[in-house]
């Protein structure tokens, strides 16, 4: 183990359960405020394991533990499309918001697969618990349940395993996820 990974190790062991309740504080406030306004989701939290914190330094050689964004992280899941820009306008209203982004774009205009968007999330410095968290981010995820079914079933086949599978049948994942996609249009209908 590089020393680089292994410092990053020892800094995780020392700082994971910040990271975890982090990830609650920020499920229960979406929770909350989705409830209250009527927007039907499911809102979950994890905070990375040490194993996938590893693995993804080593897949990435130019990042330091510094520089991992999702070492916490919520997903906030919503029946339709049309609720997707309810969460997000409403995000910025709760937290210090950077780098949203459409995932899908990185399909391009002929391609299909992962959708949703990804946007880190951190306190204000006006939060009471800003002391508490300062300097810690989040990534947080909102999709719909279409696209979520497809996330779910296809990350573990699919997301860092795709140079060693067959062709076919990551053909045939991708069709899958347009078949969802074109759900999550009819849903809207």
């Amino acid at each position: 183990m590089t020393d680089r990974i292994q410092d990053a190790t020892v800094r995780w062991r020392a700082e994971q359960h910040m990271y975890a309740a982090f990830g609650k504080l920020l499920e229960d406030r979406i929770r909350q405020t989705l409830a209250n306004a009527g927007i039907w989701s499911e809102v979950s939290s994890r905070h990375k394991g040490r194993d996938n914190l590893i693995k993804k330094l080593m897949r990435k050689p130019d990042h330091g533990y510094e520089s991992i964004g999702d070492k916490a992280g919520v997903r906030v899941t919503v029946r339709h499309r049309d609720a997707l820009s309810k969460v997000l306008e409403m995000l910025p209203r709760l937290f210090d918001c950077r780098d949203l982004e459409d995932v899908s774009h990185r399909l391009g205009t002929s391609g299909v697969g992962y959708r949703g968007w990804h946007v880190a999330v951190f306190l204000r410095e006006t939060d009471p618990l800003w002391l508490d968290y300062r300097g810690i981010e989040a990534e947080l995820q909102v999709r719909t349940q279409a696209q979520h079914l497809w996330a779910e079933m296809a990350h573990d086949a699919i997301y860092k395993n795709e140079a060693d599978l067959p062709q076919d049948l990551v053909r045939r994942m991708h069709l899958l996820a347009g078949l969802i996609e074109v759900a999550d249009d009819e849903f809207l209908r």
